[in-house]
């Protein structure tokens, strides 16, 4: 109660806060145009604007701030100018800049780098006018840095989809120049279009502010295609079915405990587009070798980690496929392919997968099977998505997922099947709608469970509300998915509030509160499990995009089971209350020098816990950034013999780079709570668009810090890794 009293007096205190008004989309007739011109010129792609072609072909009109203050003129101006030709789709931009190049604030050399994070220029394309279809993003650093995603409608992006296309930028004394060629082969477009939706939109880091050439309301993004203009004039070729072959050959050695084996690997990919809107992909001994290694945590919760999906092949077109809830619930998760249940690699000996997208239908097919090992059965996996558009917003879908683990000596073969249906309600701009219910069955068990999700978001410019509710009975099983914890129930409510009062100060964009709270219970008994509510009065984010947060938690706790979050810890059965303290922050992550630090005092449990959390980035050029993190936990009076206990995980990183062709990047992690000191290096070189050659180092030790000290395992893997990609 007193940090609701808390919560509901710095509510008072902002009462008089300004809101920037959210606005409707243009009217089709109102839309602002761009003209593309046809030229048979050839185009250097170097960066500079010099051809003829160029020179004639009509510019953007001024582009206008969207963030973060909405309808002003933006603090440098940028000019967008399209050409194409047979083949290939040509953007050209000036971006206007004062203060000199050290003001070109870019992270580091890295492929699908963070927009917010980055100086950038960004293009919008969805050439069927349909706001159910995907959105194709590319974006390009001043450094020619490139990054390329997808967005679908219900906010879910594809930051992995990688589409065939060449950037080329120069860095001037007052301004930098993208250069951009997109093959019409990469992009999906209607027969006969002649007008495409398009935008542009232009990220200032230094003063952390966003453009764009077709404003859109600050509670969106220049994804949001019903704000976007008109690219017109356009023709181009005949939509025409297109082969992409992606193959692969490899050498690997791997040590441990003194022997040593060699070994070597061909297979690879191939991707047709049968049609403008369908796709076939096919994989033969898939394999993921310069994927890069988990980030390790220290789970002090009760629910299981959600590592998410890096694979390239699985995270393509993921999105038809995810339904739930991220750390959630999720009936399909794809991390469940190709991994044991302890982490191990499993081989994937092949998979196809069909994929069809139009205006009104979404449809997709996956079937994928793994290898075994010594504790291991091979299985399959078989994955079915069907989704409708209905219209007026609304989208009605279904899934059905498969595993079949073959027969081993001994074992029967299992199947795990479950069943989806699922939907979507955008009942306006501002609100939406989506649920789904699932049921699953296990001839090896004879288990029989029930699943569900549902969530309403409610978001505008100044308050962000969000329900969101899941359940999974105790026979609920998903073999193929992803269950944040067995025969449960979860409820989490959340509202934020994002204000600017008279008194905020000159360098603050907005002043911002958040209430979220969590609630589980036992599905089968409805038995209280645990409850949180966490408070946070104060917070700032300022131009720069750095942060200020305090945050007040408290917890409530029902045990009915011995609970381990680390290791020599253990806390048995009972009730417990306790609350904590929080403050974190950061500095400007896209400055050549930032900080980022979250500290937190407080009850966990029956004792006291102390946490500290520090990110140091040093990126003094883009070409080399160094990062250390750093995590502590001291525990005090916790558990059944309320002793001391501290544990900390240290993860430092460093990313060399020539250019964003060639690359270099170390990854160092030691965790006291498994004594484990992982190595991940890895050298790239893109020496054509999207293929690479690759050389990865991996080093596993676990180390035992006692007297005699024992004999340390160790695991060392070296591969080399030659891709290769042609579009036919």
């Amino acid at each position: 109660m007193k940090n609701l009293s808390l919560f509901l007096i710095a509510l008072c205190f902002v009462g008089s806060a300004l809101a920037q008004p959210t606005f409707l989309p243009p009217a089709e007739d109102r839309r602002l145009k761009l003209p593309a011109i046809y030229t048979t010129e050839k185009i250097v792609l170097d960066g500079h604007l010099d051809e003829k072609a160029w020179k004639a072909s009509s510019v953007t009109s001024p582009f206008i701030t969207c963030f973060p203050d909405q309808g002003k003129a933006p603090t440098a101006a940028t000019e967008v100018r399209v050409l194409y030709d047979s083949v290939n789709l040509y953007i050209g931009a000036i971006c206007h800049f004062t203060g000199g190049k050290r003001r070109l604030l870019v992270q580091d050399m890295r492929r699908d780098f963070s927009n917010f994070e980055n100086e950038g220029f960004n293009v919008m394309l969805e050439p069927f006018g349909q706001l159910s279809m995907p959105v194709a993003a590319f974006c390009v650093t001043p450094f020619g840095t490139q990054a390329d995603m997808m967005f679908y409608q219900g906010g879910i992006i594809d930051y992995d989809w990688d589409g065939l296309w060449r950037a080329h930028c120069v860095i001037g004394d007052s301004t930098w120049t993208a250069e951009i060629a997109i093959p019409f082969a990469t992009l999906r477009y209607p027969a006969g279009s002649s007008a495409w939706r398009i935008n542009f939109s232009r990220n200032i880091r230094t003063v952390g502010e966003l453009s764009g050439w077709s404003p859109w309301p600050i509670a969106y993004d220049a994804s949001h295609m019903e704000y976007a203009g008109l690219l017109t004039g356009i023709k181009p070729p005949q939509p025409q079915t297109n082969i992409r072959f992606e193959p692969y050959a490899l050498l690997k050695t791997t040590g441990s405990g003194g022997s040593q084996t060699v070994g070597q690997a061909a297979g690879g990919e191939l991707k047709w587009a049968v049609r403008t809107n369908t796709s076939l992909e096919a994989t033969i001994n898939t394999d993921f070798a310069q994927v890069d290694v988990d980030q390790q945590v220290i789970n002090l919760t009760r629910s299981t980690v959600f590592f998410p999906e890096k694979r390239q092949f699985f995270k393509e077109n993921a999105n038809l496929f995810a339904l739930g809830q991220d750390a959630m619930i999720q009936p399909f998760f794809s991390r469940q392919i190709g991994l044991s249940d302890s982490g191990a690699v499993l081989p994937i000996t092949g998979g196809l997968r069909l994929v069809h997208q139009d205006a009104a239908t979404s449809a997709g097919f996956l079937l994928m099977r793994q290898g075994g090992d010594t504790t291991n059965v091979p299985a399959w996996f078989g994955i079915a998505r069907w989704r409708r558009d209905l219209g007026h917003g609304v989208q009605l879908g279904a899934m059905s997922v498969n595993r079949y683990n073959e027969a081993a000596p001994g074992q029967a073969s299992s199947w795990n099947p479950v069943g989806v249906l699922d939907g979507f309600w955008r009942m306006k701009q501002t609100m939406f709608l989506r649920g789904m219910v699932s049921g699953s069955a296990d001839n090896h068990t004879r288990d029989k469970g029930s699943a569900g999700l549902m969530e309403y978001n409610y978001a505008d410019n100044r308050f962000y509300a969000d329900l969101l509710g899941a359940y999974a009975s105790k026979g609920y099983s998903t073999q193929t998915g992803y269950l944040e914890r067995t025969d449960f129930i979860h409820l989490q409510p959340n509202v934020e509030m994002f204000l600017t009062p008279h008194w905020l100060p000159h360098n603050a964009t907005f002043f911002y509160q958040q209430v979220i709270g969590n609630l589980f219970k036992t599905a089968s008994t409805g038995q209280f499990q645990e409850a949180s509510l966490a408070i946070s009065p104060v917070g700032f984010l300022f131009r720069d995009l750095s942060s200020i947060n305090a945050t007040i938690t408290t917890s409530w706790e029902n045990l009915d089971s011995i609970f381990s979050p680390v290791t020599d810890l253990t806390i048995g059965p009972g009730r417990y209350r306790y609350t904590r303290y929080e403050l974190d922050g950061s500095t400007n992550q896209g400055a050549h020098y930032s900080l980022q630090a979250r500290i937190s005092t407080g009850g966990y449990y029956n004792g006291r816990l102390n946490s500290w959390f520090v990110s140091l980035r040093a990126a003094p050029i883009p070409h080399i950034a160094l990062v250390m993190n750093y995590t502590r936990n001291d525990f005090k009076g916790v558990g059944e013999t309320k002793g001391r206990v501290t544990d900390y995980l240290l993860a430092p990183e460093l990313r060399v780079a020539w250019n964003p062709r060639l690359q270099l990047s170390s990854y160092y992690q030691y965790n006291t709570a498994g004594n484990t000191g992982s190595l991940h290096l890895r050298f790239s070189w893109e020496y054509r668009p999207l293929s690479f050659v690759y050389f990865v180092w991996n080093d596993v030790r676990d180390i035992q810090p006692v007297k005699p000290p024992s004999a340390p395992t160790n695991q060392q893997a070296g591969i080399i890794k030659l891709s290769y990609i042609r579009q036919l």
